[in-house]
């Protein structure tokens, strides 16, 4: 007989007696990782990276999630780097100002209308704030529909803190952030996942924020490994379901694709030489600026415009 309970996020689960028990001896090791975590957590250091990026693969327990994610995202240094009240001031101006209002409005009630909190006044409200702030901070991006699942899924595992939630959504987006460049344009459309519970996105968002968009190539192929055998089964779901793909077209298509990841990865890659630079030789670091960023920089601009 099902049994229903609530995650630790307050989404509704369905259990069978065999997922109830799967569940209980995942808590019972839970509780084992938040043993591991608890020194560093009250040092304030994150371990060092080879335990850390195992710690973040393992999960991290959901009472240490946020300090976790705004440190290994960078979140916690963009905001110290602006001012203190950054975040409410681009709440104002996004409440005054935003083109993106009425589409964040029409989208607050479809958030996760199941989960108590997200759908109360509260909820509705602070993700609001943080949709908004975003759309004026990143006026190139804006707001894209789907954006606001991901921002109450900070919420969410960030205490119900927007503007923790805001800056790591700043440091996922923003100029030189986790994602790719550009990942975040016209619509968030392939974002959008139905899930049944939030905590697993969340052990996934553990690994991406540590390690990158790498991450999230290798949960796809996991899914469509643990499911390969009902993939094969189907008949012509490539052809017939999909429609001609002539292969010019998508060979056209690689090149371009390969092309601006590897302009986005010499773009990383000289951010991260003139981050060293900037701690171990000042002198080092203005020679990779002008040569390494802005050579990169321009280099994109003139292939693709941006």
């Amino acid at each position: 007989m099902a049994s229903q309970a609530l995650d630790v996020y307050g989404f509704e689960l369905n259990l069978s007696p065999e997922e109830a028990q799967a569940r209980r001896a995942c808590e019972s090791k839970q509780q084992k990782r938040a043993a591991k975590w608890d020194s560093y957590f009250k040092s304030g250091k994150l371990p060092p990276a080879p335990k850390l990026k195992k710690y973040c693969r393992e999960g991290v327990p959901p009472q240490y999630r946020g300090w976790v994610w705004e440190q290994v995202s960078g979140a916690s240094r963009l905001m110290h780097e602006h001012m203190n009240n950054y975040y409410e001031a681009m709440v104002h101006q996004g409440e005054a100002s935003s083109p993106s209002a009425r589409q964040v409005e029409l989208d607050l009630p479809r958030t996760f209308p199941a989960n108590a909190w997200v759908s109360s006044p509260e909820g509705q409200s602070a993700l609001r704030h943080v949709l908004l702030a975003f759309s004026v901070h990143k006026p190139d991006v804006g707001y894209c529909q789907s954006m606001n699942y991901v921002a109450a899924m900070l919420l969410l595992c960030l205490d119900l803190s927007e503007e923790r939630s805001f800056w790591v959504m700043v440091a996922l987006i923003d100029d030189n952030g986790i994602l790719y460049h550009d990942m975040y344009a016209s619509d968030l459309v392939g974002t959008h996942v139905e899930m049944r519970s939030l905590e697993t996105a969340a052990r996934v968002w553990d690994a991406l924020l540590n390690e990158g968009p790498k991450v999230l190539f290798r949960v796809a192929l996991a899914v469509l490994k643990t499911n390969e055998s009902t993939l094969l089964q189907q008949d012509n779901v490539a052809f017939d379901g999909i429609g001609s793909m002539p292969m010019a077209r998508i060979e056209n298509y690689r090149q371009v694709k390969q092309e601006a990841v590897e302009f986005e990865m010499k773009r990383r890659n000289a951010r991260k030489n003139l981050d060293h630079a900037l701690i171990t030789s000042p002198e080092a670091s203005k020679t990779l600026q002008v040569e390494g960023i802005s050579g990169v920089a321009d280099q994109v601009r003139q292939k693709y415009g941006k």
